[in-house]
């Protein structure tokens, strides 16, 4: 994860009044709630216990709910809808991106 992604992620759970610990389980919840709509070789990296993921698969996931909620919250003030699986393909990206 670079340090842009990593700057929003700490800017949404500020405003959120979020805590670390809480905020990592409810991303690998969101993430594993629209598992569905995530690639195969994704949905096998989310099983098992949430303290049992891998710090990088909980990275992966907690960009996929960043992007999830922003995605949603535009969606819903323009009146238009999005795909998740859309969101899975950015969140990716972003994760495989160069670290810096």
């Amino acid at each position: 994860m670079n340090s842009r992604v990593r700057a929003a992620i700490y800017c949404f759970i500020s405003q959120h009044n979020i805590d670390r610990n809480r905020w990592k389980n409810f991303a690998i919840f969101t993430a594993r709630t629209n598992l569905d709509s995530a690639p195969p070789q994704i949905r096998v990296l989310l099983a098992g216990k949430p303290s049992q993921v891998p710090a990088n698969v909980c990275e992966l996931a907690e960009i996929f709910t960043l992007l999830y909620f922003t995605t949603q919250d535009r969606a819903i003030s323009s009146n238009t809808f999005f795909s998740a699986a859309e969101v899975w393909e950015h969140a990716i990206r972003l994760w495989e991106a160069p670290r810096g």
